[in-house]
């Protein structure tokens, strides 16, 4: 029987899997752009944060806007 893998939720969203390294925000973060948008993730402690954008704009601006917002939500984490 030839059964097929099922498909993770990075591929069931079509985010690529190559991972960005974003200096300086949270302890750790990662940027994922694909073609629709792209996806932040950022480490802080125990936490994780991600935070997705789309619409118009370059990459360039999406990272910048999803750093934005990932900042002001690290300073709301629960301790």
């Amino acid at each position: 029987a030839n059964h097929k893998e099922p498909k993770s939720e990075a591929e069931e969203e079509g985010e690529r899997q190559h991972l960005d390294v974003v200096a300086h925000l949270g302890d750790e973060a990662y940027w994922n752009p694909s073609p629709i948008g792209g996806v932040l993730y950022v480490r802080q402690g125990e936490k994780m944060l991600r935070v997705s954008v789309g619409g118009p704009g370059t990459n360039a601006e999406k990272l910048e806007k999803s750093k934005k917002l990932a900042e002001r939500a690290i300073v709301r984490l629960p301790k």
